[in-house]
């Protein structure tokens, strides 16, 4: 079936879908049912319209929450007039943004201890900077695959850097092949 949803997106809404891989299906269904939070549904007349709480305490709210979106038999039997489509769902953006922080501050919470304190993994960005970092280190001296390791952990201290972003930063980075020439040796 095909999806309704909107050309463009209002702004302070956010897509269902998005927020519930972020959280997590529990948590999300917990606010939801708990009136914490509101899902708006975008129907096929144009209008962006709540969808109640007690839809997702019933059997109807765990079928919504597993396909992010509200399929056309469940519309139909919970007196969404659909058309036959399938109906996209959106949150309110600074609600959901609230229950994410309440979400991960539990979360770290009930993590173990020392979990805090190890270094985080690189992120996208990271590695660009990395990239950028260690192309700017090698325009004026030559580095070994470990002198170059070792400046990106001292350039990185609060990131965990793996062998893979290693990889994936040095193939990115062109290097000299071959051993140096010595200018002072004479012919």
């Amino acid at each position: 079936m095909p999806l309704t949803k909107p050309s463009f997106l209002p702004v302070g809404l956010v897509q269902f879908v998005k927020v519930r891989e972020q959280i997590g299906s529990e948590i999300l269904g917990s606010a939801l049912a708990g009136r914490q939070l509101v899902a708006i549904y975008y129907d096929p007349g144009g209008n962006f319209l709540p969808l109640l709480d007690h839809f997702w305490q019933g059997p109807h709210g765990a079928v919504i929450m597993d396909h992010g979106y509200i399929p056309s038999a469940v519309a139909w039997q919970i007196g969404i007039p659909n058309g036959g489509e399938d109906i996209s769902i959106y949150l309110d953006a600074l609600q959901a943004q609230a229950l994410e922080r309440v979400s991960s501050t539990a979360k770290q919470a009930a993590s173990p201890p020392g979990e805090a304190d190890r270094p985080k993994s690189m992120r996208d960005r990271d590695i660009e900077e990395a990239i950028a970092a260690l192309q700017a280190e090698t325009l004026t001296k030559r580095l070994t695959r470990a002198q170059a390791s070792e400046f990106l952990r001292q350039r990185f201290p609060s990131r965990h850097i793996t062998e893979t972003d290693f990889r994936s930063i040095f193939k990115r980075v062109p290097t000299s092949i071959g051993r140096p020439r010595n200018v002072d040796k004479k012919p």
